[in-house]
Order: structure tokens, then C-alpha cells, then sequence
């Protein structure tokens, strides 16, 4: 899932991240609107997303999984 090409673009469109995430974009959407997911926006429309802030994301040590029982370790994200 974390890609590291140095000839990829940088950012990624609400679609791209919803791929990249392998979440819907519904989801994505979700995560902007509560600011749990870092995102930029252009003129106030188009939502875009920075690998590099992306992986952090997805590594951030409140998204672990709890070794005994299998349950998420995060204080505000309920993944579907």
C-alpha cells in the first residue's frame, strides 16, 4: 500500500487517496470533515491529499491493531 516512486506526483485527488487508502471516498470525505486525515484544498473545491502525509497516516501508531483482541488502538477513528 505505501508507495515509495520518486517519479510519482506528490498529491493525490479524492479518488486517487480513496484507492490508495483502498477506503470509499465517502470515508475519505468523512475523515477531512472530522480533520481526521490531512488534506489541502484549492480555491475551495478539490480536495487533494500528500503521499508522504498519507503513509504517516496510515503508520500513526493510533491506527495499530491490539495484538490480543484484534481491536483498533485509536482515540477518534471507527473504521469501517
Amino acid at each position: 500500500m505505501i508507495a515509495e516512486n520518486k517519479n510519482s506526483k506528490p498529491f493525490l485527488s479524492l479518488e486517487e487517496t480513496a484507492d490508495y487508502l483502498n477506503l470509499s471516498r465517502n470515508t475519505v470525505y468523512s475523515y477531512t470533515h472530522r480533520k481526521l486525515i490531512p488534506f489541502y484544498k484549492l480555491r475551495g473545491r478539490k480536495l487533494y491529499f500528500k503521499i508522504e502525509e498519507l503513509n504517516k497516516f496510515i503508520l500513526n501508531e493510533k491506527n495499530r491493531i491490539n495484538k490480543t483482541g484484534g481491536e483498533l488502538w485509536t482515540n477518534k477513528i471507527n473504521f469501517p
